[in-house]
């Protein structure tokens, strides 16, 4: 199993295509409000059983959505906790 913080890198260097068509799939182009992290955990461990077998946890998916899909990100709604 690879490093987490060098497995993420890899997602935002060399995989980021892939990612973003998954964060763009998996939140339904932004019409999802909330980030869905069973979702997308399960389609990035389809794409690449090899790397990681827990996938990643939600701070993980916060870090790379507004990264590569800033326009999805602004689109969540973080709740009365983000007020």
């Amino acid at each position: 199993m690879l490093d987490k913080e060098v497995f993420i890198d890899s997602l935002k260097g060399k995989l980021r295509d892939d990612i973003q068509m998954l964060i763009y799939e998996c939140q339904h182009k932004g019409e999802k409000r909330f980030l869905d992290v069973p979702s997308l955990n399960s389609k990035l461990i389809s794409l690449h059983s090899f790397a990681i077998s827990d996938g990643l946890s939600e701070d993980d998916w916060l870090e790379l959505v507004f990264e590569l899909c800033p326009d999805i990100y602004n689109q969540l709604d973080f709740g009365p906790i983000a007020a």
